[in-house]
């Protein structure tokens, strides 16, 4: 019999939020932060070693992906 898991796949993604009310500069510098991380060839070498892959969204993209998914 064939495994029942054979054709599944599973997709999760992880986002990093900041309190409702933070101010838009701490919000622009995190995410700039983020960015730059996402970028180091180190990082994408190890993300990419665990089948991650690296996409760095920015804060509006996050923001619509959520309300996309709250459907």
């Amino acid at each position: 019999m064939r495994s029942l898991s054979a054709d599944m796949m599973s997709r999760i993604w992880f986002g990093l939020l900041a309190p409702a009310k933070t101010v838009e500069p701490v919000i622009t510098r995190f995410a700039a932060a983020m960015s730059d991380m996402l970028r180091d060839p180190a990082i994408r070498t190890r993300l990419t070693e665990l089948s991650a892959q690296v996409v760095g969204l920015g804060p509006s993209d996050v923001t619509s992906k959520i309300e996309i998914l709250q459907r």
